[in-house]
């Protein structure tokens, strides 16, 4: 009888340990994602006042030079920005490559190493 009560507590201490690890670890993912779609609602604002201030000059002046001039302006940016996060991301993956072959080549030397040690009388 004593035992099967120390069994049940045990396994519900387990039990609520492994709840709360789930809870936690949902609770990051949850805060790593709202990060993320601020950064994106802040971008689209960001991108929307610039479309609205434009818009409002094109309808005070009709497609005049200077305004086809600053949209044309606003386009290459955002390209810009664009080519730079990709350029960005293409460098991250080529670091992670890097460290990765050299992780390997570490490990080749030191089991070099090891069967040099082993065959050595």
């Amino acid at each position: 009888m004593l035992q099967t009560q120390r069994r049940q507590r045990g396994e519900k201490r387990q039990i609520r340990q492994e709840i709360k690890t789930k809870v936690k670890r949902r609770q990051k993912q949850q805060q790593q994602q709202q990060q993320q779609q601020q950064q994106q609602q802040q971008l689209q604002q960001q991108q929307q006042q610039q479309m609205g201030e434009r818009e409002g000059d094109t309808r005070r002046a009709v497609h005049t030079p200077e305004l086809i001039r600053q949209q044309q302006q606003d386009q290459q940016q955002q390209q810009q920005q664009q080519d730079q996060q990709q350029q960005q991301q293409q460098d991250q993956q080529q670091q992670q490559q890097q460290q990765q072959d050299q992780q390997q080549q570490q490990e080749q030397d030191q089991q070099q190493e090891q069967q040099q040690e082993q065959q050595e009388p």
